[in-house]
């Protein structure tokens, strides 16, 4: 309970004197008079108004307010004065400030008992009123109104309480002190159950601040209060109430919030991931129940009243909606041993969890007796007699199929039933879940009568044989239904029962989904508990009976449907034990195809899987749970810098830490996809810091790149795919350069051929001609990096590998439409303009071609272009993406590995591969030739500063003579020309010459307008001083008084 501090006495003698004086104000009504003047000024009744409205929370405008309570005429304004007031007493939040607020609402009650407390009290009476919802509104909307409601109430609430307990607002005449608060405050606790937290802040306000008035069961308390203590006690027993709400709201939420991370956790054991509507559930779910825990808590502090006990935890909640997984799947609970009836707790919740209609429906309206409440199992037909076909005629199995009737019920439904339960029955189809089937059985159980269970048995079984998902749903309807209507499941088995007998007839025709239906129904319904064991039994025996055609099918439905339960069912095991062992006797011994026996396998195994130990995890510390954590979930586009200096704030000197980064640098397949270029631009940036780690990462990343050559197993595709593609990104980033690139591409098409040459009749072991994997690596590499050689050496080396990638196409066998279209993308982004070859003879001229013209260029020095590249990075900081590489040397085969060479030249081309090779420039050559061309650089910049400058002669510029007027004379014009003088210069000497120019051409006609402009700018000039003179004169002559104010003295 809230006690009062230091100051309470004092604020209750306050209290008590506010309280008489109100009273006596209360007596006098309106009589009271100040005897003297008011001041009556507008500016000073809308100044009051406003700081009223405005101020009534500062300290300083108190101390106004109540003087000019007394000063001013206020009687004009009080309509005004009561909004004013109102909303000047919802601005106060402290309670210094609320003091301050009740005793400008005393001085003004004192004033005007009737004419502004009466208004005032309905006003605030209304601003405390429940705010209806609005279910039109959004959500967010409607919450964010809702939670500044409370705000403003929870002001108004205390101000409301103060100025009860002064004597500012008075109940009823035979009411208590405190009627009014009580009932505005049980509205607001009690309007909307459904929005219990809403009022969470209103309650612990009122206890924490308004108890000592209201609350408090101290006798000394008691004696000088003005509260009597059945009223507090109503109070008391108000909020004790709206606490067990509350708690049993929280314990409720509490269980919701488990079933939902239960569910999640189940959910990523299954797909591996949680998605992205789940986690927003749960999150909204936490942050409720956060919310209300956290209520909750404060309220029990307040109230001295014990915490609710919540159910345990039986997983990890994780703030923020994720579960984070350390690779590790629970293997306790009972539902997945290997002796269990269900595959999870969701499954037998299905199927065992049944709503009991006699607590959601009237025992009248359920329309069966008490000795009728167990299905009678006596009225179906008798199925255990033995189906054979041999005891049929053939008039028997020539009748066409007639549908099972269901007769006609003694009386009609009636008019308005009748409308209703045809409406059911047409939504029964949109029922795919669980709430939705039981609230389906709930109101047909309001409709219940004997024609409506026919109407509704003939709808749950000629529904369309396509929508086999509906089939569990509708058994659980029978199901539910079945315990207080019998007849309704034991009709539909019958209809079912005539269905397979029919079946059963029919061998040699092609039934498959009605065979299907028929079958999933009654599987179903087993697992419910409607079909009687020995029914099902039956039917197996059946099909077993005769283990041929269509019957091998129904024998899979069967033990695919309920073949796991009959076997772990207590009831069943014992005698479905043998049907399982003549089953695979049969098995054994009959001549199958493959499809059969791959059909018989599954659904055995899907019945009696077979026992194998539990799968070992990996246990793994906390800090390779962080690492893990950080490259795998934390790791994003706005989260780059942080994760990088988490990782350098590691401990790399320790062993473990070390490697365990090395490996989520290395395994890059483990990174999703779209992040394998975040990855590489932290490595760039860890290579500011850890240079030797970087090297490390690339050696292992590019030995991992070539183990998938040597392998070439299917098995790696995925993380072959993810290498090729976090190496193109390292070059984007600028941590390898080019000749890793162009490496890897011609390993891609040369590593496993003969001379590094494929040819199209030899099938590489490692790179058969049926295996387009190489080729989608190759588009995934320069889908990344081919944009950035598209200029200087860079290109030239690219179109010479496009060439060879052309007669690498043309030696695999003929392109899949998907890898078709993947070239045709790959050259269109490359090289649009470029043709494309149309056979292998044209290729490899295309090729032949290129080593010729690249055989004549080998004793050209080569420009190192990756020395080029880095001065050009260092010039400018730029990104990857500028084209800052330099022109290469032509010589394709520098680019490739030692053991392989990308062109194999023919025995007519021996004579240039025996001329020496141009092979670069040693380091030694290279410093020697840098200082060489320094020291040029530097004698040319001293000769140049030597060169003396030559200025230009002082040119004369020929003079135009000026009219009479002062103007620059025109240009001579003629009747078909005008004359120019064109200055020129020969030697040291100035020339000007004459020249006629035609009054047609530009020159002229721009010239004569220009000096049309400059007459017309001048005379517009001269026209506005003349004006501008003409109206001084005129103000001069008609101003005698002002020249001789002017006139010195």
């Amino acid at each position: 309970m809230a006690q009062e501090g230091p100051g309470g006495s004092s604020k209750n003698a306050r209290r008590v004197v506010l309280r008489q004086n109100n009273l006596v104000a209360w007596e006098q009504a309106d009589t009271v008079s100040s005897g003297r003047a008011l001041d009556a000024s507008l500016k000073k009744n809308t100044g009051y108004i406003k700081r009223l409205r405005s101020s009534l929370n500062a300290a300083d405008s108190v101390a106004v307010l109540l003087k000019e309570t007394s000063t001013l005429s206020l009687e004009k304004y009080l309509s005004e004065i009561v909004g004013a007031a109102v909303e000047g007493v919802g601005r106060c939040k402290t309670a210094v400030e609320i003091q301050g607020g009740v005793e400008v609402i005393s001085a003004l009650h004192c004033r005007f008992p009737t004419l502004f407390t009466r208004p005032f009290k309905s006003q605030l009476l209304a601003s405390l009123q429940p705010c209806p919802k609005d279910t039109s509104q959004p959500v967010d909307q409607r919450e964010r109104e809702e939670a500044s409601r409370v705000i403003r109430q929870r002001s108004l609430l205390r101000v409301l309480g103060e100025l009860e307990y002064v004597g500012v607002i008075r109940p009823d005449k035979a009411g208590q002190v405190g009627d009014v608060l009580f009932a505005a405050f049980r509205d607001l606790l009690t309007a909307d159950k459904d929005a219990l937290v809403a009022s969470i802040p209103l309650a612990v306000s009122f206890a924490k601040h308004l108890s000592p008035l209201y609350l408090s069961t101290a006798p000394e308390e008691d004696a000088g209060s003005v509260v009597q203590p059945a009223e507090k006690a109503k109070f008391r027993q108000l909020l004790s109430a709206y606490y067990d709400a509350l708690s049993k709201r929280s314990v409720k939420e509490h269980t919701h919030l488990l079933q939902t991370d239960q569910r999640n956790h189940d959910a990523y054991i299954r797909s591996g991931e949680i998605f992205e509507d789940r986690a927003q559930v749960y999150e909204k779910l936490s942050r409720n129940w956060e919310k209300l825990w956290a209520g909750v808590q404060s309220l029990s502090e307040t109230l001295a009243l014990p915490l609710p006990t919540l159910p345990p935890l039986p997983s990890a909640v994780i703030p923020g909606g994720s579960l984070i997984s350390d690779g590790t799947a629970r293997t306790e609970g009972v539902y997945e041993t290997s002796g269990s009836v269900w595959l999870d707790e969701e499954e037998k919740r299905f199927y065992v969890d049944l709503l009991d209609l006699s607590l959601e429906v009237p025992a009248s309206l359920l329309g069966v007796a008490k000795e009728d409440t167990k299905p009678d199992t006596t009225t179906l037909p008798d199925i255990d007699a033995p189906v054979r076909s041999d005891d049929l005629t053939e008039e028997e199995l020539q009748k066409d199929y007639v549908e099972p009737s269901l007769g006609t019920a003694d009386e009609p439904l009636p008019a308005g039933p009748s409308a209703q339960l045809t409406a059911l029955l047409a939504r029964l189809p949109e029922m795919s879940s669980v709430e939705t089937i039981d609230r389906a059985a709930v109101e047909f159980a309001g409709l219940n009568s004997k024609a409506a269970r026919n109407r509704l048995v003939k709808a749950l079984f000629s529904f369309n044989r396509k929508r086999l998902d509906l089939i569990p749903f509708y058994s659980r309807l029978v199901a539910t239904l079945n315990v207080y209507m019998p007849d309704v499941g034991a009709n539909l088995l019958s209809l079912l029962d005539d269905e397979f007998r029919y079946l059963a007839k029919r061998k040699n025709i092609e039934l498959t989904e009605m065979r299907l239906k028929t079958l999933r129904y009654i599987s179903e319904l087993t697992k419910f508990g409607v079909t009687p064991l020995h029914s099902i039994l039956h039917y197996y025996k059946v099909c077993l009976d005769d283990f041929a055609r269509h019957n091998i099918d129904n024998i899979c439905i069967l033990l695919e449907s309920c073949g796991r339960y009959l076997l772990r069912s207590e009831d069943s095991r014992e005698r479905f034990k043998p049907l399982l062992d003549v089953f695979k006797r049969k098995k054994s011994v009959q001549n199958l195809d493959q499809r059969q026996i791959a059909m018989l396998d599954s659904a055995y195994y899907q019945c009696d899987p077979p026992e194998r130990a539990a799968i070992e995890h990996k246990q793994r510390s906390d800090m390779e749970l962080f690492i893990r954590y950080l490259m795998y979930n934390l790791l994003g586009r706005h989260t780059l810098e942080k994760v990088l200096k988490l990782l350098r704030k590691l401990d790399w000197n320790d062993e473990l830490v070390h490697r365990k980064i090395f490996n989520t640098f290395t395994k890059i397949w483990k990174v999703k996809f779209s992040q394998i270029s975040l990855v590489a631009v932290l490595l760039y940036d860890m290579s500011k810091f850890h240079a030797e780690f970087t090297i490390s990462v690339i050696d292992q990343v590019l030995e991992n790149f070539r183990l998938g050559l040597d392998q070439n197993s299917f098995k790696q595709n995925q993380q072959r795919i993810a290498t090729v593609k976090y190496l193109g990104e390292l070059y984007v980033y600028r941590v390898v350069d080019s000749r890793v690139i162009f490496d890897v591409l011609w390993s891609l098409v040369t590593f496993g051929h003969p001379e590094g040459r494929p040819w199209p009749d030899y099938n590489s072991p490692t790179d058969p001609q049926d295996d387009y994997f190489r080729i989608r690596l190759v588009a995934t590499l320069l889908d990344s990096v081919g944009p950035f050689f598209d200029k200087g050496g860079l290109k030239v080396k690219l179109d010479g590998f496009m060439t060879f990638f052309e007669l690498y196409l043309f030696c695999k066998k003929p392109l899949p439409i998907e890898v078709e279209f993947l070239v045709s993308d790959l050259f269109e982004k490359l090289r649009p303009a470029s043709a494309r070859a149309t056979s292998y003879a044209e290729a490899a001229l295309a090729l032949d071609e290129l080593v010729a013209q690249a055989s004549d260029q080998l004793d050209l020095p080569r420009a190192g272009d990756e020395l080029d590249r880095r001065e050009s990075d260092s010039s400018s900081s730029t990104s990857s993406s500028s084209s800052d590489e330099t022109i290469e040397d032509i010589d394709l085969s520098d680019d490739e590995d030692d053991d392989a060479t990308p062109i194999a030249l023919s025995d007519d081309e021996e004579d240039i591969n025996a001329r020496p090779r141009h092979v670069g420039m040693s380091a030694e050559e290279e410093d020697a030739f840098s200082q060489e061309l320094a020291k040029m650089m530097v004698s040319n910049s001293e000769k140049t500063r030597q060169i003396p400058k030559t200025t230009l002669a002082d040119i004369v510029l020929p003079v135009r003579k000026r009219e009479a007027s002062g103007s620059m004379a025109p240009l001579p014009v003629e009747q078909d020309h005008m004359s120019f003088t064109l200055l020129s210069k020969k030697g040291n000497k100035a020339q000007a010459r004459t020249m006629q120019i035609p009054l047609a051409s530009t020159i002229a006609v721009n010239s004569m307008t220009k000096q049309a402009q400059d007459v017309a700018e001048k005379q517009e000039l001269k026209r506005l001083v003349l004006n501008y003179e003409h109206q001084s004169e005129a103000d001069t002559k008609s101003s005698p008084i002002r020249q001789h104010r002017q006139r010195p003295t």
